[in-house]
């Protein structure tokens, strides 16, 4: 299994060192709960030391992580699905690094529902763009939309615009 979600542990100035995990988000609620996910990424040499919040973030690989698990002194680990809000379409995936937003989840029947909800409207919404029926930045706004009025994506989640690239 790669790479799949980006570990931050805070440091006791409340900066952050970050690491690389195998475990993606979904994967820590089976059979690997979020403190193991920690534990064996620190285990590792860390990709950053003393990166304040911004730091972490920009750490963060939206193509590739499907999970940031933070680590604070003062608050356990706290796990968010990253939910990339991009619209792949057959034509390259040109909307495909959108903005993101990270949904903080504490259950595994939360996380596999807002991953499925995300994953099967940028599928859907990708459909349409081919088809001719949505431009791909109206496609992307709606994602946006209806993942920020889901159930579940609370006022906690951490909204980001699209990378700079």
């Amino acid at each position: 299994m790669g790479h799949r979600a980006l570990v931050a542990v805070e440091d006791a100035d409340g900066r952050y060192s970050c690491y690389r995990s195998q475990w993606g988000g979904l994967a820590a609620f089976g059979s690997v709960p979020p403190p193991a996910v920690v534990a064996e990424a620190t285990d590792q040499s860390p990709l950053a030391r003393g990166l304040d919040a911004a730091g972490v973030l920009e750490s963060l690989d939206r193509r590739s992580d499907e999970a940031l698990f933070v680590d604070a002194v003062a608050g356990g680990v706290r796990t968010y699905l990253v939910c990339r809000l991009g619209v792949p379409t057959a034509r390259g995936d040109p909307c495909g690094v959108g903005p993101t937003a990270l949904v903080p989840v504490t259950d595994p029947a939360t996380a596999r529902e807002i991953e499925c909800v995300n994953r099967t409207l940028s599928a859907v919404l990708g459909d349409a763009v081919d088809a001719g029926l949505v431009t791909a930045e109206a496609a992307v706004a709606y994602l946006g939309t209806a993942m920020a009025g889901h159930p579940d994506v609370t006022g906690e989640t951490l909204w980001l615009p699209p990378p700079s690239e």
